[in-house]
């Protein structure tokens, strides 16, 4: 894919959608959630039309702050894990992506601090449509090094100035296989569409 990613959804939209695009402007990733489901169900899509699934995102339970994500290929094989870390996860965003039960990369909230200040905005009447232009929470993807601990980044996920529309730009810091791309961008993805509802 041609990086930066751009993701964008609407505001107002009942049914949650990101519309991916590459650096030239090209439709790469069209993201659906299905509504009304008890486990989060999301379906990854080349594009609008919805011809050909790329992935499928499905939560192992209801609600839960230490979920799994379990995302698999069209096919249903499973391609990674992402594991949403606990309650600590509500101060400071953090996914751990495995293989099997290895870590293999880590995302995290780069600055807890600025999301609050874009959630508190959201609380106000009114307020969420104005916590766009002054709040723009970012999130890095590093790999993890075999002692646990994070090492080299490979994408930063950050929030953009907007006002009816939501937008992310996601960078490539470091070389991925097309298996690893898979792995972060899904799981990118699915942070979005969580974040989302957290304002």
């Amino acid at each position: 894919m041609k990086y930066p990613l751009g993701l964008s959804f609407k505001f107002w939209a009942f049914a949650p959608q990101i519309f991916v695009r590459d650096s030239e402007g090209n439709e790469v990733i069209y993201v659906h959630q299905k509504l009304f489901k008890l486990r989060e169900k999301v379906n990854v899509y080349r594009d609008r039309t919805k011809q050909e699934l790329l992935n499928t995102i499905q939560a192992d339970r209801v609600i839960d702050f230490s979920a799994r994500y379990r995302v698999c290929d069209a096919n249903g094989a499973e391609v990674c894990t992402a594991k949403q870390f606990g309650w600590k996860s509500l101060w400071q965003t953090r996914f751990d992506i495995l293989e099997g039960d290895r870590v293999v990369f880590r995302l995290r909230e780069d600055n807890p601090w600025t999301r609050m200040g874009d959630a508190l905005l959201g609380w106000i009447p009114l307020g969420d449509l104005f916590s766009g232009l002054f709040f723009h929470p970012s999130y890095s993807i590093s790999r993890v090094n075999s002692d646990g601990t994070d090492g080299e980044l490979v994408l930063r996920i950050a929030k953009k100035r907007s006002f009816v529309e939501r937008y992310f730009v996601i960078g490539k810091y470091g070389e991925l296989s097309e298996c690893e791309e898979s792995e972060v961008l899904m799981t990118a993805l699915m942070m979005v569409l969580l974040e989302r509802r957290r304002g």
